[in-house]
């Protein structure tokens, strides 16, 4: 059995620290984008992904932020 290393509280604070640090102002994604695609528009997605290694969402990130920066 492994035993996992719990942070100890730090003096002043509610709780442990867990996870990454939050980014800087502005360069979190918080903002949402709902959209529907067809069959094979998600099949050609999940392709492109699986072959860059990454997920449909990081995918579609990706698409976008080269579009917006041409």
């Amino acid at each position: 059995m492994v035993k996992q290393k719990i942070p100890k509280e730090r003096p002043g604070e509610k709780h442990p620290h867990f996870g990454r640090p939050p980014l800087p102002a502005g360069r979190a994604r918080s903002e949402r984008i709902v959209s529907f695609v067809t069959p094979a528009e998600m099949h050609a997605l999940k392709e492109q992904a699986d072959a860059d290694g990454i997920s449909v969402s990081a995918m579609v990130h990706k698409i976008l932020s080269a579009t917006l920066m041409e």
